[in-house]
């Protein structure tokens, strides 16, 4: 995860000019540590109601569901469902 959330911030920068690229990353950064942490906030805030097991059971279950539905996003943008290949380089150049 450290070496893609890298790879992602150099692209960034790379995209970014230089008056906006300090506010851009502070953007990133904010987003970035809202969608790791509120997850698990919410997960603390219904845990008295529910009771932890209920609260995990329901806290796995929902990151699986978002786990398998990267995966076949990932899946499709990649050709996996379609038995054509996808044009990854420009000059109409297909691999498969």
């Amino acid at each position: 995860m450290g070496l893609t959330f890298s790879g992602n911030l150099r692209a960034v920068g790379a995209a970014t000019n230089a008056e906006n690229r300090s506010a851009t990353f502070a953007i990133v950064y904010l987003i970035s540590y809202t969608s790791l942490s509120l997850p698990s906030l919410l997960a603390g805030i219904a845990e008295p109601f529910w009771g932890l097991r209920a609260t995990a059971d329901c806290y796995l279950a929902f990151v699986a569901l978002l786990a398998l539905t990267a995966a076949a996003r990932a899946m499709s943008r990649n050709g996996w469902f379609t038995s054509m290949p996808r044009r990854h380089r420009a000059g109409g150049v297909t691999d498969g």
